[in-house]
């Protein structure tokens, strides 16, 4: 018993010191470090040699960045090993023009950021170059946002989705900022994924009600309408029927998916799958599902054209089946392209 209490008494003595005071307190430990947080961008502006993209460092986890950046490779999880692209500023939020790719090419690509602890990486995003043969534009929205355009066929589509706060008269569509107020809005209207500023970007810009949609003051910039049913349709069949459209629509894949990736956004539309309002007004998941069934991940789009409920019909692009459907659904929040005329 002696023993126990001598060793109790070692162990307490090396677990308390005495501080200038003369206090009894506890030897401070040395704080592990911890790696940094990192979001990757959304990757635009997509040619066949150039893409955008950056990245978010919102936490340096106690050190200073050494460097920070975006790494890309054709195989997945790429590291700072493989090529890579450092940011010069040194500001929270970063971004990277690449060059040099080659056309018609399927990346992937991660932001990260290394410090005394070690490299940290965000989450791996794909995409893929334009093949050279794609003939692409631009056009800018009454907001001054410059939008690409491709065309497909013999129409020339935005390659990016519509993100503009003014109808092209000036007048500006009303924001909505919380669930509820959607859900009772009965004039146009817009609101940001999740209602949250920080998730606007070319993946997905605003989304908008169908009340903003057939109000006469026009969304679409100026020479540019919000396609008909027709037109889609024209799209879809252009790109081989409902089975085939969808992966040479999207610009995007997913880790574990089994499709055949050749074709992957070959018509340079660059759809991708987001979050957005379902049929009901709540935020859901790939809102090709809402509503349609199980269609395949992807998104869908409003169309101009009316349904027998004075609804506007929707558009949506799977990686299974893409086609138009009759929807009947007021509270539905969804992305915008845009046609030329």
């Amino acid at each position: 018993m002696k023993l126990t209490s001598l060793s109790t008494i070692s162990l307490v003595f090396l677990l308390f010191s005495c501080n200038d005071n003369g206090n009894n307190s506890i030897v401070s430990q040395e704080t592990p470090q911890k790696l940094a947080t990192v979001t990757t961008n959304p990757v635009t502006g997509i040619s066949a040699v150039n893409a955008y993209t950056g990245g978010d460092v919102s936490d340096d986890g106690g050190s200073a960045i050494k460097e920070r950046g975006v790494c890309y490779s054709t195989k997945k999880d790429p590291t700072i090993s493989d090529s890579r692209q450092i940011a010069v500023n040194g500001a929270r939020i970063f971004f990277n023009y690449l060059s040099d790719l080659k056309p018609g090419t399927l990346y992937y690509l991660r932001a990260y950021a290394t410090t005394n602890a070690g490299t940290a990486y965000g989450a791996s995003e794909t995409f893929k170059t334009l093949n050279e043969n794609i003939e692409t534009g631009t056009v800018t929205d009454r907001d001054g946002n410059i939008y690409v355009t491709v065309k497909i066929g013999d129409q020339w589509w935005m390659a990016e989705n519509l993100k503009t706060t003014r109808y092209r008269t000036g007048e500006k569509i009303s924001e909505v900022e919380n669930q509820e107020d959607w859900n009772s809005k009965q004039s146009g209207a817009f609101c940001s994924v999740k209602f949250k500023k920080e998730n606007v970007s070319n993946r997905v810009g605003y989304l908008y009600n169908n009340e903003a949609v057939n109000d006469s003051r026009n969304l679409a910039p100026e020479g540019w309408h919000i396609p008909t049913s027709t037109e889609w349709e024209n799209l879809i069949n252009s790109l081989g029927g409902e089975k085939e459209a969808g992966i040479k629509l999207f610009m995007d894949s997913k880790d574990g998916w089994l499709f055949d990736l050749t074709n992957l956004n070959s018509s340079g539309f660059s759809a991708r799958s987001f979050d957005g309002i379902d049929r009901l007004g709540f935020f859901s998941e790939n809102v090709a599902f809402c509503g349609t069934g199980n269609y395949g991940l992807g998104t869908s789009m409003w169309t101009s054209t009316l349904n027998e409920y004075e609804e506007n019909k929707t558009v949506s692009i799977g990686y299974i089946v893409t086609r138009v459907f009759n929807e009947f659904s007021p509270s539905l929040g969804l992305p915008i392209r845009c046609i030329k005329d």
